[in-house]
């Protein structure tokens, strides 16, 4: 089973900022030419399920366009207080379960072979538990100055080794980064 991310970032490596926006991204977008998702529609359609951190979750969700297409699960500590519209309660499951026991529970499925991680504590989480396989980073041309982090403190290094790397006439820099690393899935 992989499990990997796909994430935009500013210049200064933030996903939003510090109150969660992420109209730089929407701005951004418009340079971006037409039919060119920077490979995010092939990524999503290998992945059998999404992991959503709660906080990306209702951020998507005061958006109101729900753009997935096959299962999700929120991780979140508090259960009773998460959201989730009637129309979407077949394709979203709840999980206060924390990272390493959700992929022992995950990993027995035979039909999941790709999950993708979203949010930036989700992905930290992930990566301090030695789970996540795989990054794909589009960093795009704006210095925001503060924000959330991509990455944050680990208790020691994390090797990885880029996969490629992709420069985009538009401006975005797309690395695909795998993670050396042994998983620490029991």
């Amino acid at each position: 089973m992989r499990i990997s991310a796909f994430v935009t970032v500013s210049l200064d490596n933030f996903i939003a900022r510090k109150n969660g926006d992420i109209d730089w991204i929407e701005e951004a977008n418009k340079n971006i030419t037409e039919n060119n998702d920077c490979g995010y529609f092939k990524y999503t359609n290998s992945v059998d399920t999404f992991i959503l951190g709660r906080n990306t979750y209702e951020k998507i969700i005061s958006l109101g366009s729900w753009h997935y297409s096959k299962p999700v699960i929120v991780l979140t500590s508090d259960l009773e207080s998460l959201y989730v519209p009637e129309t979407l309660k077949k394709q979203i499951a709840t999980s206060n379960l924390n990272p390493i026991t959700l992929i022992n529970r995950l990993k027995n499925i035979d039909t999941l072979n790709h999950i993708s991680i979203e949010g930036g504590f989700t992905i930290q989480n992930f990566i301090a538990n030695h789970l996540l396989d795989d990054i794909i980073i589009t960093k795009v041309p704006i210095l925001i100055g503060e924000g959330k982090p991509l990455f944050g403190p680990i208790s020691y290094d994390k090797q990885i080794m880029r996969v490629n790397s992709h420069a985009y006439k538009f401006g975005f820099n797309q690395d695909h980064y795998r993670f050396i690393n042994l998983r620490n899935v029991i």
